[in-house]
């Protein structure tokens, strides 16, 4: 997304905040009558949930697609992003806090579709991976947990096991007492 596009886009969303097109992001405030920020960042987008520690893959296509994760304050996790059919890669990291604000922390625009970015949380949050409306294809996202006091995500991912009274992450079901897709059951 060109820096145009996106300044039109954020002034479109923000309500009641200032945001700066110049080198920092400000968060984009929106009240709680209208849905918040993660609601504004995925009207008319795809969604899709994103798993820690394992490999997500994204369709990108005539509509943008967001793709969602939770981390606990604290985490740190290395992120792969590669377009499987070599084609440039262009998404942005946004952070959304549980007041309804988000933050543009990273827009990235690959040429060579790999990209490789680390996201520090510093509070319990969703954070969130936007792909632009693009040509047809297939992103591969790959997110490990690299550090955490307590881990890295509030739920049990896939692979995980899932004793009693610990749940699995949204889009996954424990079986066999381990934390799986629907699509695996």
């Amino acid at each position: 997304m060109n820096r145009n596009v996106f300044c039109a886009l954020t002034a479109i969303l923000t309500v009641g905040g200032a945001v700066s097109c110049g080198g920092r992001a400000d968060p984009i405030a929106m009240t709680q009558e209208e849905g918040g920020a993660l609601t504004a960042l995925t009207a008319g987008a795809t969604v899709q949930r994103a798993y820690v520690g394992a490999d997500n893959t994204v369709t990108v296509g005539a509509t943008p697609v967001v793709t969602t994760f939770d981390l606990l304050g604290g985490a740190r996790v290395a992120m792969e992003v590669a377009a499987r059919d070599e084609q440039p890669v262009r998404y942005e990291v946004w952070r959304v806090r549980h007041d309804g604000t988000a933050t543009l922390v990273a827009p990235v625009d690959s040429r060579s579709g790999f990209a490789l970015e680390e996201i520090d949380a510093d509070q319990d949050g969703v954070w969130a991976l936007r792909f632009p409306p693009a040509q047809e294809g297939h992103v591969l996202v790959h997110t490990e947990c690299v550090g955490g006091l307590d881990g890295c995500t509030p739920l049990r991912q896939p692979g995980e096991t899932c004793p009693p009274g610990w749940a699995c992450d949204d889009g996954l079901v424990c079986t066999g007492g381990v934390c799986r897709t629907i699509s695996e059951e």
